[in-house]
């Protein structure tokens, strides 16, 4: 059984969780839907930018939306953002591109998750490898976003 700082944290917390392993890895979320046998629309996808002072900011948003740039500024209440990359993702998160889980026990960064995460029962997410995934009712989830810097925000767009 793969294990992670996320799959510890969980369950350190008592989050009821389900582990789906797979043989290869996966570094789209379309991916990992198809190897997890899971719909996308309950799969959730982690993207760090750097704020005006360079400082991690997350954004998490459904799979099949992209991060709106503008909505993310406002809420945020910055000027300028840009993607992080994968030295600042490693480096400042421990993770790799592609297996960026949605919450991180060892780092307090902001944490802007979109509403639309809240429409389904269940949520979908990076365990912190590309060969597992962690699945969680949204009540879990919810559970699990009280421990970290997060705040709700509709900050998804649809890709087109």
């Amino acid at each position: 059984m793969t294990q992670t700082e996320i799959t510890e944290y969980l369950r350190n917390r008592g989050i009821e969780y389900s582990l789906l392993e797979h043989d290869s890895d996966a570094l789209t979320s379309e991916k990992a839907a198809e190897l997890r046998d899971v719909a996308l629309v309950e799969m959730i996808k982690s993207m760090v930018f750097l704020d005006d002072q360079r400082d991690v900011i997350v954004a998490i948003v459904p799979a099949e939306m992209k991060v709106d740039l503008g909505a993310l500024r406002d809420t945020a209440n910055i000027s300028s953002l840009k993607f992080a990359d994968e030295e600042v993702i490693e480096g400042e998160l421990g993770y790799t591109i592609g297996a960026i889980p949605p919450f991180f026990p060892d780092n307090d960064c902001p944490i802007y998750v979109d509403s639309e995460i809240f429409q389904n029962n269940k949520v979908n997410f990076s365990s912190g490898r590309p060969d597992a995934g962690v699945e969680v009712e949204l009540s879990e989830f919810e559970r699990i976003l009280e421990d970290f810097n997060t705040e709700r925000a509709s900050i998804g767009d649809p890709q087109e």
